[in-house]
């Protein structure tokens, strides 16, 4: 959602400030605002580190019960930090791979191609405003920013739907309605205006660009716990934080290739088939994903661990023989449970973990 505020107040801000200064003044007022902004970074980051280093002697002393462990609580969270990463004496290759599943590969490459439909659109959508539907230079920024509307305001939703109906499920059906929707605005928009006229099709395009919002929003908000349940088991915070890295690194991927290749195949194919060669890819991939998952589950399945449970340990130590009639008579019985739970047909055994 805070992502999407962004990309929503960025256009329509950029575009009054563009108009009103000039090419510069959106590079001037944009600059200006992350100046003001780094003292209080600054200070946010003091404030969490004190709160950290508060939250770990505290944790230290209830632990310890030693009052005195207060003192020298910073070396003692960087010596904690620095031996758990010795601890798991793994490189940083090995990490990765460590939780490279297939199912992590095929949700990255629905991150990826999620996050490219922002960059492949944008780069062009402008151009074709202006070329293509005469739109005035002011409402442009406003066109742009429905996509973003219709992303935050569907986030809330569609986190709440996916927590319900599952991530993956949500998040492949986000993909391939992206990629309808970029099939629509491509060569079925430009049938639209040579059989409804010039400004049915803007109708139309915008429209489906506030669809594209919140189809984005179906297919990019569950994507990271989706890679996180790709993992399976139980994740500590050291593989949390390499699958956050992952995540990270797909999404400013898929952000860095499609604007130059959309730049590049506009001028040369035009504006309907750029994009609708990226909407069946699109499509594609998502249909690829929905088989995938279906067959294989998206979930990867645990295997139970079994750990065999004694039906007379828990009560043998508090048999205390009085006599030496007693001691016989424990160790006849003894004897026969033990033989007896060898021929019986019930399992002693307890699931652990599965």
């Amino acid at each position: 959602v805070i992502i999407g505020i962004g990309f929503m107040t960025g256009p329509v801000l950029g575009s009054l400030l563009y108009t009103s200064g000039g090419f510069s003044l959106p590079f001037l007022a944009a600059s200006g605002l992350l100046a003001l902004s780094f003292p209080f970074v600054i200070l946010y980051h003091r404030l969490h580190n004190k709160r950290r280093l508060t939250i770990t002697s505290y944790h230290h002393i209830g632990s310890s019960g030693d009052r005195g462990a207060a003192v020298g609580a910073e070396e003692n969270l960087v010596d904690f930090t620095s031996g758990e990463e010795k601890q798991n004496g793994m490189s940083f290759l090995d990490q990765v791979w460590g939780v490279l599943t297939w199912r992590v590969m095929v949700t990255a490459a629905v991150l990826l191609l999620g996050t490219g439909a922002f960059g492949w659109v944008e780069t062009i959508l402008s151009l074709h405003l202006q070329d293509d539907l005469n739109v005035k230079d002011k409402y442009i920024g406003v066109i742009f920013a429905v996509i973003n509307v219709t992303y935050s305001g569907f986030g809330p939703f569609v986190g709440a739907l996916a927590d319900t109906c599952g991530y993956k499920p949500i998040m492949v059906g986000g993909l391939m309605l992206s990629g309808l929707s970029f099939v629509l605005l491509g060569p079925a928009a430009t049938k639209v205006g040579d059989e409804a006229g010039l400004q049915a099709q803007r109708y139309w395009e915008v429209a489906l660009l506030g669809l594209f919002g919140a189809f984005q929003s179906l297919c990019m908000i569950p994507t990271l716990p989706a890679m996180k349940e790709s993992v399976g088991g139980k994740l500590d915070q050291h593989t949390v934080n390499t699958i956050v890295m992952i995540f990270n690194q797909f999404q400013n991927t898929g952000l860095m290739f499609s604007p130059p290749v959309s730049g590049a195949l506009s001028p040369a194919i035009g504006w309907e088939y750029t994009m609708a060669i990226y909407g069946s890819v699109c499509l594609g991939v998502g249909i690829f994903a929905s088989a995938v998952f279906w067959t294989y589950g998206g979930v990867p399945e645990e295997e139970a661990v079994y750990e065999p449970v004694s039906p007379y340990a828990s009560t043998e130590p508090l048999l205390v023989p009085r006599t030496q009639s007693d001691l016989e008579h424990m160790e006849s019985s003894h004897s026969f449970s033990r033989s007896h739970s060898l021929q019986s047909p019930i399992n002693y055994c307890s699931p652990r973990g599965g």
